[in-house]
């Protein structure tokens, strides 16, 4: 806090720390006020203009993946002076640095006969388990040997939404089943981006559907 003018006598300044009003913080577990989460700063009579005065916030670092937070810092009163309109409140965002990159492994089934479907499942995989927000993972299909609308269902959205409860996240790809003989075919899927994360090293995996006829 900065005197804005010279002090003709004392001034005193009282303060609250509290958690925001957009995702909050908590306190003791996100940040901590050494000096009190409420008390008074002083100004004593004399004071030049630009005098400051500082309250510390204490940030506790974790390796949670979760949203920014914020706590807000209120000035509540004074004595002796006026508060200047429009800055008696700042709001302090939390920025989490914890990242999540994903990647993807491959997939096999069998084809299955006509008439009947079955699922490629690619695992997902994240690199931070510990997580308190929700990772939207986009992706694309690409056919190697397969084909779109014969062999297996291409359906937009291709995205995949994670939510923190979920450990086994995958990504499912519906395969049509048939009583031709055949080779076994292939698709490719790719993770294009995430929100909430990053991509990780193994973005593209093969999907094989084994022919069982």
């Amino acid at each position: 806090m900065e005197l804005r003018e010279a002090a003709g006598n004392d001034v005193l300044v009282t303060y609250a720390v509290v958690p925001g009003a957009t995702n909050p913080a908590t306190p003791d577990r996100d940040y901590r006020v050494p000096g009190g989460a409420t008390g008074t700063l002083s100004f004593p009579a004399g004071s030049p203009a630009g005098t400051i005065r500082v309250v510390a916030i204490e940030i506790n670092g974790d390796t949670i993946a979760e949203a920014d937070e914020t706590v807000i810092f209120r000035l509540t009163g004074i004595s002796g002076g006026d508060l200047f309109p429009g800055q008696s409140e700042r709001v302090l965002t939390i920025v989490d640095d914890d990242l999540i990159a994903v990647e993807i492994g491959p997939a096999v089934v069998d084809e299955g006969p006509a008439d009947t479907t079955s699922q490629l499942e690619f695992r997902l995989s994240l690199s931070n388990p510990s997580r308190e927000r929700t990772i939207v993972v986009r992706y694309r299909i690409e056919p190697v040997s397969a084909t779109a609308g014969e062999d297996y269902l291409a359906i937009p959205p291709f995205e995949v939404i994670i939510p923190p409860d979920d450990p086994d996240p995958v990504i499912l790809v519906t395969v049509i089943g048939d009583n031709a003989r055949e080779p076994n075919e292939t698709l490719l899927v790719v993770l294009e981006s995430v929100d909430g994360g990053s991509l990780g090293s193994s973005t593209q995996a093969i999907g094989t559907i084994l022919n069982d006829d």
